[in-house]
This record gives structure tokens, sequence and C-alpha cells, in this order.
């Protein structure tokens, strides 16, 4: 049974102790030797110059969006998708940067990368997998205090060969974090909508499977190897699985963080014997945190999945969803799926 959530809260402390003295000044983004200065880019190192021109040949390169939305003080996240021959890395350039460009290597390790089913949680915060620079994020960090406006980075794709594919621009829409005051808060997550555009409200209802029990020589099991097996009993509890808490907090800040919590209990088959089954009940803990910026003209949620910068964080992820509000509900709609919050 699949369950889908926003998630959040927040963690701001001390941010308010610097002095008007120690603000950096805000960095222009028509400034692009400036803005690359004070910008990490993810698994890459710099060189003078100007981004390579394109070699001809087989390899190519698409984006999968040619604007992308940005977070001051969060990432810029390009999702490339070259054709032709095999690739093994990228070069970015921000424009204007007459400091040179960077050379993205993917046989580094990498964090950021496309979606690719959900591993850890429910909801629109997708986790993700997989390994091969052809799904890989271009993942650049922001510095604070970029005012708001748009800049261009150029990418192009390269081959351990040589090869260097053409050159694609991308435009980031920079924007501010939060925003929408009626957004800021805790919201519980109370449905989802079906394939069939139907609304399920019963999403903390638990989710079980009941079968037989077969009594074997070496214990009990609900699979029949032969297929002609002694039923010991033919109701038995063989897994219970139950949302206990599913809440999302918008902070006005622009932090979130999101709390799952799920309880399974299931048979332990090495611990139980014949007329005698052990039972065993895990309750799992499933956050996340990161930073939310809403647009007010086009009703969408931007979010950036990345711990807040901790250390160790293994995966840095970005999702965009359209917002619905009605009073203390609001609609997410995220492709071809639909989740519904309650305010508390």
């Amino acid at each position: 049974m699949k369950k889908y959530a926003l998630l959040s809260m927040l963690a701001v402390a001390g941010l308010m102790s610097c002095g008007k003295d120690d603000a950096k000044p805000e960095i222009d983004t028509t400034n692009g030797t400036a803005l690359a200065a004070e910008s990490k880019v993810y698994y890459s190192t710099k060189i003078k110059g100007q981004l390579p021109d394109g070699t001809g040949g087989a390899l190519s390169l698409s984006v999968d969006e040619e604007d992308v939305m940005a977070i001051d003080g969060r990432y810029v996240m390009i999702s490339p998708a070259p054709g032709g021959d095999v690739t093994e890395g990228y070069y970015v350039q921000f424009k204007g940067d007459t400091s040179g460009y960077y050379k993205v290597d993917y046989s580094l390790a990498r964090n950021a990368r496309q979606a690719a089913g959900q591993e850890k949680g429910h909801g629109l915060f997708k986790t993700q997998d997989g390994a091969s620079p052809e799904d890989s994020l271009i993942t650049i960090k922001l510095p604070d205090g970029v005012k708001t406006g748009n800049f261009v980075i150029t990418i192009a794709a390269y081959s351990a060969g040589g090869g260097v594919s053409n050159s694609v621009d991308v435009t980031v829409k920079l924007v501010q974090p939060a925003g929408l005051s009626s957004l800021v808060g805790t919201w519980k997550f109370t449905g989802e909508m079906n394939h069939d555009s139907t609304w399920d409200r019963d999403v903390y209802a638990a989710d079980s499977s009941v079968g037989p029990v077969y009594c074997l020589p070496n214990g009990p099991t609900n699979f029949c190897p032969s297929g002609n097996c002694e039923v010991a009993s033919a109701k038995e509890l063989v897994y219970r699985y139950q949302m206990l808490k599913n809440e999302v907090v918008l902070s006005s800040n622009g932090n979130f963080t999101s709390t799952e919590v799920t309880s399974y209990t299931y048979i332990d088959w090495a611990a139980s014997a014949c007329g005698n089954l052990v039972r065993k009940t895990d309750e799992n803990t499933f956050a996340i945190k990161g930073g939310w910026s809403y647009d007010v003209a086009t009703k969408t949620l931007y979010t950036v999945m990345d711990e807040n910068g901790a250390a160790g964080t293994e995966y840095v992820y970005f999702d965009k969803m359209k917002v619905e509000l009605t009073g203390k509900t609001a609609i997410f709609f995220e492709e071809e799926y639909a989740s519904e919050y309650t305010k508390k």
C-alpha cells in the first residue's frame, strides 16, 4: 500500500547574531565571475579559459529543462540528457565568468541524482538510486545573498575519448526562500488521490496480510514447497503495516522538516516454532530537511532536500509541485499524483 506525503520542520538558531557590518554584500546575478567565485560546483575542478567547443561526432546533449528554479543559498540542479557516445562527465560555465569553467567528473563519488523510484519513506520527497553519469544531476551550491534574478549556466558533455558535445544554455531563475505566510505551519497528511481520480482519506488505517501457516519438520512457514502441506493454522497475521504519523512543517525562514513514522509487525520465523509463532514490531522514523519557496504567480511550491547542509548528507534532491490552497486544506499535485494535507 503506497502512501505519499510532504514533510517538514525547521531549525534556525543564532542567525541574528551577526551585526550589520558583518553582512556580505549581495551578489548580482549578472556578474558571472563573482557568482562563480562564491558557488560550489560538486565533483569538479576549475580550469582557466572558455568552455571547449564541440568536436562533432556521436556525442550529443540536451537537458530535461532549459529553465530551472533555484532557492537563494541552496542548490541549482540541472538534469542533462546526453546521447550517442558514453558520457564521462560535463563541462560547466557560469555565463560571464572570465575566470574559467568547471570539469565535472562523475567517476568521483556523487550525491545528487535523478529520481529512480522511492527507496526510502513515502511521499513527494523522493529518494533516488542509480550510478552512471547518464542519470546524474549537475549540482551547484549557491551562496546566501544572491539578488533575485536570472543567470545562465552553459554545459557540455565529454567522453573518455576526448569527444565534446554541443553546448546547452540553462537559465536559472533565482527565488527567495519561503513566501505565502498562509503555508507556514504544521501540515498533517490526510489523503491521497488514487489512479482512478478517487480519494483515499483512510491513510492511517493498517494494511495487513492474513494467510495459512504450515508446519514443516524444520519449523513453521507460510510457504509450502511441495504444494501439498498440512495446514497448521488457516488464518494467521503474516504482517501488518501502519503509518502512525506523517507531517510537514514549513517555516517562515524557508526551512522545512518532513517526518513520517511507520510501524511494521511481522512473524519472526527463525524464532518461531510450530504452534508458537513469535511476532516482532519495528517502528521507523523517516525525516527529511531542506528548503522551500512558493511562487504566488504560478501557485508552485519548490523544495530542495539537502538536510540543511548537515555533514554526511548523502543525497540532494529538487522537486516542484502545484498547490491548491482552500482554508486549512492544501492539495499538492505532482505529475499524476496528488496528496492532501490539513493544517494543525
